[in-house]
């Protein structure tokens, strides 16, 4: 959903997304206001995620971390197009979208990495229908508004329904019904990650669509796809996804040093969780590790003759619970 840039690994450039946040005392409307009222906002601010024009700037927080980014979108007679700028570090980041293409573009190395959306980033927040985060998650609308950005906002949480996920706390503009703020919180109600709006600017006369192009003249640059379609099961892998929790990609990908990793993500439609399968190297710390980052947790594990990373922005028991399923049968032909 929000969007910072942060290499995890040496082989994986991983945009994380800082999302949402259930408070920890919440004031609910009523047992009316349930279910119901919620999926109608969250179908009302995907529309408006990928449906209104707007331009501003948002601030993604993680602990003492914190980025600004400017973000351009248009939806018109061209489809849906969308840049957004990292503001912040001693490198420039930007990554352009045309409807389901992503490019983001590396100046120092005038590199473009070319790849389809599998997944949502502020102020957009998940795929699929609202009806299929049902299952998984419940939804709650407070009567009173909340204010971001100067703008009156509606205040929803998305609770789970199991431990296998984060609780996120949105809130909504209630005008054009954009997502203006998401916060993520643990089961204590402590804060990991937020993303929200700082200033916006929402309307088809206020979006100058030439702020869409990027700053670079990209035309001699190298384009570069992260990977190519594989199936992990007829490569011999056997995964469990968690409750809920479905394939929505695999990939074969090639590091340096030619070297082949195995990724498969699985999604609920709102958090994600990335399998990274590589050949194990002799010398490296054997020994499962644990890493939390904000809403992101990483678990490793060496399985056989290869080596497992599991990533998700999921609580740290449900990593480990996918690295723990993960088993090496062979390969099927």
């Amino acid at each position: 959903m929000a969007v910072i840039h942060k290499s995890f690994f040496r082989w994986a450039g991983v945009v994380v997304a800082g999302l949402l946040v259930l408070a920890s005392s919440p004031v609910f409307a009523s047992d009316a206001m349930h279910d119901g009222p919620g999926l109608a906002l969250m179908s009302r601010l995907q529309q408006a995620a990928h449906g209104l024009d707007y331009e501003g700037v948002y601030i993604y927080q993680q602990g003492a971390v914190m980025l600004a980014s400017r973000i351009v979108h248009v939806a018109d007679m061209h489809g849906e197009r969308q840049r957004v700028e990292v503001l912040d570090g001693r490198k420039r980041r930007e990554v352009l979208r045309h409807n389901d293409e992503v490019q983001s573009l590396f100046p120092e190395m005038q590199l473009v990495l070319v790849e389809h959306r599998q997944t949502e980033h502020f102020p957009a927040l998940f795929i699929g229908s609202p009806e299929q985060l049902a299952s998984s998650y419940s939804f709650r609308v407070e009567e009173e508004l909340g204010r971001v950005a100067g703008r009156p906002c509606q205040i929803a949480h998305v609770v789970p329904r199991d431990a296998l996920r984060w609780s996120f706390r949105l809130c909504v503009d209630q005008d054009s019904g954009l997502l203006l703020k998401a916060q993520t919180v643990d089961s204590m109600g402590v804060v990991l990650e937020q993303v929200a709006f700082s200033e916006v600017q929402i309307g088809d006369d206020l979006v100058d669509s030439a702020l869409l192009e990027p700053r670079h003249d990209t035309r001699d640059w190298k384009r570069i796809s992260p990977g190519e379609p594989a199936d992990l099961a007829a490569a011999g892998w056997y995964i469990v996804p968690p409750n809920g929790f479905q394939p929505v990609s695999q990939q074969r990908r090639t590091l340096k040093h030619h070297q082949q990793v195995l990724q498969m993500v699985l999604s609920d439609g709102l958090a994600a969780i990335s399998v990274f399968i590589e050949s194990y190297e002799p010398g490296r710390i054997e020994s499962p590790a644990a890493v939390q980052y904000g809403a992101t947790n990483i678990f490793s594990r060496r399985e056989g003759d290869f080596w497992l990373t599991v990533l998700g922005e999921v609580p740290a028991d449900t990593v480990r619970q996918v690295a723990e399923t993960v088993t090496y049968k062979g390969r099927t032909h």
